[in-house]
């Protein structure tokens, strides 16, 4: 999550409406790190495990595992498994976001769950 303030210019407007200046204005900016972040390394591991894996801790200390292998739920299908990482950096049971892992998810449904992991 990357996370900046971004200046916006407001138009300062007199009791009748009338524009009479700028103010300064920010606006905090937050980015949530995405499925595309991620920096898969090849598992080849044949022939027990053949598939891509990666961890990312977030700046909340969460994290993710994500895989997509010949053992992950989904992974024969080229889709991805995701476990959430506690802040000791271990699988987490017991989250809000899932007390399991999570299978057969398509990119796009990672970065949800990823998105979630940084908000906790």
């Amino acid at each position: 999550m990357v996370e900046w303030l971004q200046f916006h210019p407001v138009t300062v407007r007199d009791t009748g409406s009338n524009p009479v200046g700028t103010a300064k204005h920010f606006k905090k900016i937050t980015i949530m790190k995405k499925f595309e972040d991620l920096e898969f390394e090849k598992i080849e591991d044949a022939p027990f495990q053949i598939g891509v894996k990666c961890r990312m801790v977030f700046k909340n200390g969460y994290g993710v595992s994500v895989v997509s292998h010949t053992h992950s739920y989904g992974g024969k299908d080229g889709l991805f498994e995701v476990a959430v990482l506690g802040k000791d950096g271990d699988i987490s049971y017991d989250t809000p976001v899932t007390d399991d892992v999570i299978g057969y998810l398509k990119p796009k449904e990672v970065t949800e769950i990823m998105e979630n992991v940084q908000s906790l």
